[in-house]
């Protein structure tokens, strides 16, 4: 047996023990990874973004693409077991989910367009997304190795 107790006092320790308090403990590490995720691309977004010239959004292509590679590192750790799928939920879905940004990158494409700057906007879908592609593909290929 694994140690608990059977019967209803047995059962409901188990249930605390193995299932509630790992579920709580995961969300809390996914909100605060998410926090930081937010916060790191609102300052890496933006201090890229201040140095560079023009109005190419070269700060969400910056975070895009290197969340990318960081979530790729993750999964290839995850896939070959050298992390559980735990610190793939935290740092990929959490971190990196707050990390990186569709929405941006889709309304800085769309205001690119408008602005009739159609050139920008083509090489900003192209570029972003095959660098973020490529990105993924070393990011899995490095944790895979680790």
């Amino acid at each position: 047996m694994d140690g608990h107790r059977a019967g209803p006092a047995g059962g409901a320790r188990y249930v605390l023990d193995r299932l509630l308090i790992p579920t709580v403990l995961l969300w809390g590490a996914l909100a605060a990874a998410g926090a930081l995720g937010a916060v790191t691309r609102y300052l890496i977004g933006g201090a890229i973004q201040g140095r560079s010239r023009g109005s190419f959004p070269w700060g969400t292509m910056a975070v895009n693409v290197s969340g990318s590679l960081l979530l790729g590192v993750m999964l290839g750790l995850s896939r070959e077991q050298a992390a559980g799928w735990g610190p793939f939920v935290v740092v990929g879905i959490g971190f990196c989910g707050a990390y990186t940004t569709f929405s941006t990158f889709t309304i800085e494409t769309v205001v690119l367009a408008e602005a009739g700057r159609y050139r920008a906007a083509v090489t900003n879908v192209l570029a972003c997304t095959g660098a973020a592609m490529a990105a993924v593909v070393i990011g899995i290929m490095i944790g895979s190795r680790l």
